[in-house]
């Protein structure tokens, strides 16, 4: 498998959650969004269908 970086990628931040949007990859049928709560560490994940979007609550 091939791993490809979305483009354009913006973030709307809310009280306890983000929400990021971003250009679609071709023919990806879905993503992973690595994150973490410190730079560098990314130990969480999320996965995102092809709509590109997704929404991150705090927990």
């Amino acid at each position: 498998m091939d791993w490809y970086k979305a483009s354009e990628l913006t973030a709307a931040a809310g009280d306890t959650n983000v929400t990021l949007k971003w250009d679609a990859v071709p023919e990806a049928t879905g993503y992973v969004i690595k994150y973490g709560t410190e730079p560098g560490v990314y130990n969480k994940s999320v996965t995102a269908n092809k709509d590109q979007n997704v929404l991150i609550k705090n927990s």
